[in-house]
C-alpha cells in the first residue's frame, strides 16, 4: 500500500489516461459510468468515489473530504501516523482494488463494497495490534463506529514519594526485608514519632528463607520493640504489598502461620494500622535491612548510637524522592 501511495503522488498509477499519455492506444471507459477513465475521475469525481469520500468525511467531520490535505491533524502529516490521516490513502487503495476487480474479474464496482472493505481493514488492523491507542488519539469515541475497542493510553508520570509523619500521639514503624543472591535473608526497621524523630532502629539476620518471611518477621520484630517500649498507637508501613495483604486477610501458608499469629496477637490488644509505602519512601528501613545482611546479627539502636547514614536517609526521606509511577 505504501508503494501504491508513492506511485499515486507521482501520478504513475496505470489508469487509462496515464497509459494514453505513454502512447498506449486503447478504448477507455470508467468502471462505474460511461465516462472515460482518468486518475482524477476514478479517485475523486466518479459517483463511487464521491460516495466513499462523503461517507468517511462525515464520520471524521472533514469538510471537502476529497482534498487529501484536509485530513491532516496539523500543518504537517504526523510522523507516527494517525487513523484520520490514514483514511484518504485507504480510500485510494481500495478504490483501485475495486476498479481492478471490476475490470479484470467482472466484479461490479459499488461504493458499499469499498466502504465495507475499508471498515474491515481498520477492524482487523486494530485487532491484530497494527492500530494502537495512540493512532486513535482524539477520536476514541469513533472507535465504536468501526467495532473497535480502544484501550486507554498508559502515561508515565514523575511523582515525589516521601515519608509522611504520623498524627500526634501516634508512632510510625517502617520495616523492610532483604534477600541476597545466595538466599540469605535479613530484616530492618525503625520507629519515629509525630515529629519525625527516630526513637529506635533495629536490624536482624535470618539465614536462608523467602523474602516474604523476612518482610513479615521485620514487622513482628518492630511490633515486639513497640510492645516493650510501649510505643502505641503504632502505624506500620511496609513496601511489601503482599505482606500487608496477608496481615489484613489473616491467610498465609503454614510456614508463616506462627509469625502471622504473633502479629495478630499484638494487634488484637493494641491500636495499630498498616499501610503500603513505595520503596523510594522506605529507604531508611531498606538501609537497616542491608545492614543486617552485612552484620549478620540482630541489634537495636537508640539515641546517640544511630548510624550517621541512617540519620541522613531519614532527612532525605522527609524531603522526598522523585520516581516514575
Amino acid at each position: 500500500m505504501s508503494l501504491f501511495a508513492w506511485r499515486w503522488t507521482q501520478r504513475k498509477i496505470p489508469t487509462d489516461d496515464i497509459l494514453k499519455s505513454r502512447g498506449v492506444s486503447l478504448a477507455s471507459k470508467c468502471q462505474c459510468c460511461e465516462q472515460e477513465e482518468s486518475l482524477d475521475h476514478l479517485f475523486f469525481s466518479s459517483s463511487v468515489a464521491t460516495q466513499v469520500w462523503t461517507h468517511f468525511g462525515s464520520i471524521f467531520g472533514v469538510a471537502q473530504p476529497k482534498q487529501a490535505s484536509n485530513w491532516k491533524i496539523n500543518i504537517n502529516w504526523r510522523a507516527r501516523g494517525h487513523l484520520r490521516e490514514c483514511i484518504p490513502f485507504l480510500i485510494l487503495w481500495f478504490l483501485w482494488i475495486g476498479r481492478n476487480d471490476s475490470k479484470h474479474r467482472l466484479i461490479c464496482l459499488r461504493p458499499a463494497v469499498i466502504i465495507r472493505r475499508i471498515r474491515y481493514y481498520i477492524f482487523t488492523a486494530a485487532s491484530s495490534g497494527l492500530l494502537k491507542a495512540e493512532h486513535w488519539q482524539g477520536v476514541h469515541a469513533l472507535a465504536q463506529n468501526f467495532l473497535v475497542q480502544v484501550r486507554g493510553i498508559r502515561r508515565t508520570t514523575v511523582s515525589t514519594i516521601y515519608w509522611i509523619k504520623p498524627p500526634d500521639t501516634w508512632f510510625k514503624l517502617n520495616t523492610d526485608g532483604s534477600r541476597s543472591n545466595q538466599g540469605m535473608t535479613s530484616t530492618g526497621g525503625l520507629v519515629r514519632d509525630s515529629q519525625g524523630q527516630v526513637l529506635v532502629a533495629f536490624h536482624g539476620f535470618l539465614d536462608a528463607g523467602s523474602i516474604l518471611k523476612a518482610e513479615l518477621t521485620a514487622i513482628l520484630q518492630g511490633l515486639l520493640i513497640c510492645l516493650h517500649q510501649q510505643l502505641f498507637p503504632i502505624w506500620v508501613e511496609t513496601d511489601s504489598a503482599v505482606a500487608m495483604q496477608i496481615i489484613i486477610s489473616v491467610q498465609c501458608s503454614w510456614d508463616l502461620r506462627h509469625i502471622l499469629t504473633s502479629i495478630q496477637g499484638i494487634r488484637a490488644n493494641h491500636a495499630t494500622r498498616i499501610t503500603h509505602i513505595h520503596r523510594e519512601g522506605n529507604a531508611p528501613a531498606d538501609f537497616l535491612a542491608s545492614l543486617g545482611m552485612e552484620k549478620r546479627a540482630y541489634a537495636e539502636y537508640f539515641g546517640s548510637t544511630f548510624d550517621k547514614r541512617l540519620v541522613g536517609l531519614c532527612k532525605l526521606d522527609r524531603i522526598g524522592c522523585p520516581t516514575f509511577v
